[in-house]
């Protein structure tokens, strides 16, 4: 089923020349009353999985099915367009909102109304596969979506193929993927139940390698080391915190272990800073103005702006290099009126500039504009004395570490941590005491 009909007829040409492809010329003669079967709106559906006209639905289809197969639109559902003639997401966004109390779908995407609404047709006995998008296990607006789920359906493997994004679908997506496979909820499962998981890599498909340097091959099957198979008791799953299949795709129980350990501990980041009224924000994004929707920032004209491009190839730094900063010039110095000058208050020293890939953590006196994208911690002037040895802290593989496992994006899509996994880090030394600590 699709709601494009071109992508119908072209997995109904598919079919047809796979049947084809199974048959011998002689039966065919001999069979002259043989024709291709119609499979349009029959086996191949053109409709809205979600449209109350939806050719199955009804009482006579739910719990009716053995097996469903699909990748469902991985797609944000957004809210409707003033004048939008054609909108095509009103079905599945009326269903979200209808069930996001009982079917929650994190940020409402779309993928994870399709494996709530689709569990309701399989068969007691039945199990559906879906490739689905990698960072649903991982974003935190998916957190109440997994602890549901897991609760609610009996979900027996987990298929990670994040590390092989760039080799699995031969250029057609680069989006990471995972795939789940899932019965409906017998109600005889225990905690003791797991899923079944594992995260081949690249460097193990000794089938796929290309024999030639600086070429590719296509993806045609995954092999899956011994040593990339996990189990996850069905009462983590539930709980539903990245932490899980982060340490599940990564780590070691004893990286879970440690971890949680230092946050029942240690206070957080925020926590620490907040006590001293050390601010934590990210970046200011310029706008070019005058506009809608932006106010002006006297206070940015021709200062300085921290410019990531000239850190492109950086590497690890404790210290800027000369003519990464450009001037702000006045007709970029507007930022947005609902908390865009926010960001205004990290930029002022002291203060430290946080690389969000970890590549730094350096501390300044100068007034710097810290991009948006990148997280700023500054205080009063007094504060010095603390945001020296705090970036000296955010600067060690501890810090990034930490914040790989607790970041929904690193590892999956981009190497870089979030500001709320910053602010969550615990504090090794806040019982020393901010005098102990300055000195």
């Amino acid at each position: 089923m699709d709601r494009d009909e071109d992508a119908c007829r072209v997995a109904e040409l598919s079919l047809t020349l796979t049947l084809l492809d199974y048959i011998d010329p002689p039966d065919l003669r001999s069979n002259p009353s043989f024709k291709i079967p119609a499979l349009h709106n029959d086996n191949i559906f053109h409709s809205d999985f979600f449209s109350p006209r939806c050719p199955i639905r009804g009482k006579e289809h739910l719990k009716s099915y053995d097996w469903v197969v699909g990748n469902p639109p991985w797609v944000k559902i957004t809210d409707k367009k003033e004048n939008d003639e054609e909108d095509l997401d009103r079905y599945v966004r009326k269903w979200i909102e209808r069930h996001k109390d009982s079917h929650p779908s994190g940020g409402r995407q779309a993928a994870q109304a399709f494996m709530w609404k689709l569990s309701g047709y399989l068969k007691p006995t039945g199990a559906a596969a879906l490739l689905m998008p990698a960072k649903t296990l991982f974003n935190d607006d998916s957190k109440r979506f997994r602890r549901e789920f897991f609760k609610r359906s009996r979900v027996w493997c987990v298929a990670y193929f994040a590390n092989l994004t760039e080799v699995l679908f031969a250029g057609r997506s680069r989006v990471p993927a995972a795939a789940f496979y899932f019965s409906p909820w017998q109600g005889n499962e225990t905690e003791d139940s797991d899923v079944m998981t594992y995260s081949p890599f690249v460097a193990n498909q000794e089938a796929n390698r290309p024999r030639d340097p600086g070429t590719r091959k296509e993806t045609w099957n995954i092999v899956v080391n011994a040593g990339e198979v996990r189990r996850v008791p069905i009462s983590e799953a539930a709980r539903g915190e990245l932490l899980t299949w982060k340490v599940a795709m990564w780590g070691s129980p004893r990286d879970a272990r440690f971890i949680r350990s230092l946050a029942g501990r240690l206070p957080t980041l925020e926590k620490f800073c907040a006590d001293r009224g050390i601010e934590m924000s990210g970046g200011i994004q310029g706008r070019v103005g005058p506009a809608d929707g932006v106010e002006f920032v006297e206070e940015l004209v021709g200062k300085q702006m921290l410019d990531m491009e000239r850190l492109r190839n950086c590497g690890r730094i404790f210290s800027f290099p000369p003519n990464v900063t450009v001037a702000i010039p006045r007709n970029n110095a507007y930022l947005r009126t609902r908390s865009g000058k926010k960001g205004v208050a990290i930029c002022r020293p002291p203060h430290i500039i946080v690389d969000s890939t970890r590549r730094f953590a350096i501390y300044s006196d100068e007034f710097i504009g810290v991009p948006h994208g990148q997280f700023g911690i500054a205080g009063k002037p007094d504060c010095a004395r603390l945001l020296k040895p705090i970036s000296l802290f955010l600067s060690s593989s501890f810090a990034t570490y930490y914040q790989f496992f607790m970041s929904p994006s690193w590892g999956v899509k981009r190497e870089e941590g979030t500001l709320e996994s910053l602010k969550s880090l615990p504090v090794p030394f806040a019982e020393m005491g901010d005098d102990g600590l300055a000195r």
